[in-house]
């Protein structure tokens, strides 16, 4: 009757740790059980195929179907917990073989509580190879905010949370051109987040969530394929996404 895992408190043992990365996949390989998957950036439990882990998020499945994985929408600053389960699951996880990711974001309390995270990068700061390769002098951004409280003590909660991003690589296609040269072109990204939650209480034993996450990616002269695909060099692509829980 009682699930086997492991689960990892954010504010107690993530933030603690030298994780780079704390997005909730990469946070679940810290647990007993778990390996890469055959897909890049996939996990495989108890060592089923990565499409047969299930990814719940607020308690909403975003899982992808065919590998496994999760796509990022959510704040990392937000996520409260992460609960790998691997053995004992209860079937009302359903689909699949392997085990459950299930992650949990945080929630407005009856006192008001936030941060503000600011993240910088450079190429220019990695330490180069014996072959001196170039290095851009772009420098990468991103801010997260978090902040959470009540409306109306021990009945109405809420918690926002927005993270901005921009950035930009310096890549080159491998055409087969006069001369051997290769066309350099710079691809850069822009990324927002934003998520609402409100929680009531009724009662102690009733309890309404909502919540709302929002996801926006734009690329700008996105890398091409190996082979040389110069129509990816060109124009904006999209990625939005959004969920919504309750």
């Amino acid at each position: 009757t009682t699930s086997l895992g492991e689960n990892f408190d954010y504010a107690v043992g993530v933030e603690e740790l030298p994780i780079q990365n704390r997005e909730v996949e990469r946070v679940a390989e810290f647990a007993p059980n778990v390996a890469f998957g055959p897909t890049p950036n996939t996990l495989s439990i108890s060592g089923a195929p990565s499409f047969d882990t299930v990814v719940m998020l607020d308690g909403a499945e975003v899982s992808d179907p065919y590998f496994g994985s999760a796509p990022t929408l959510y704040l990392e600053d937000a996520v409260e917990e992460v609960q790998v389960m691997t053995s004992g699951i209860s079937a009302r996880y359903g689909r699949f073989q392997g085990g459950v990711i299930n992650a949990i974001t945080k929630s407005g309390g009856n006192t008001f509580d936030g941060m503000f995270r600011a993240t910088f990068d450079k190429e220019k700061w990695n330490s180069q190879s014996p072959f001196g390769e170039s290095q851009s002098d772009t420098l990468n951004d991103a801010y997260q905010v978090t902040l959470g409280g009540y409306m109306l003590k021990d009945h109405l909660w809420f918690f926002l949370g927005a993270r901005t991003q921009e950035g930009s690589a310096d890549n080159s296609v491998q055409l087969a051109l006069p001369g051997g040269s290769s066309p350099a072109f710079t691809t850069t990204d822009e990324e927002d987040r934003w998520q609402i939650k409100l929680r009531g209480a009724f009662t102690s034993d009733h309890i309404v969530e909502l919540n709302y996450l929002f996801y926006e990616r734009n690329r700008t002269d996105r890398a091409g394929l190996p082979a040389g695909n110069i129509l990816a060099a060109n124009g904006i692509r999209s990625d939005p996404r959004e969920i919504y829980t309750g």
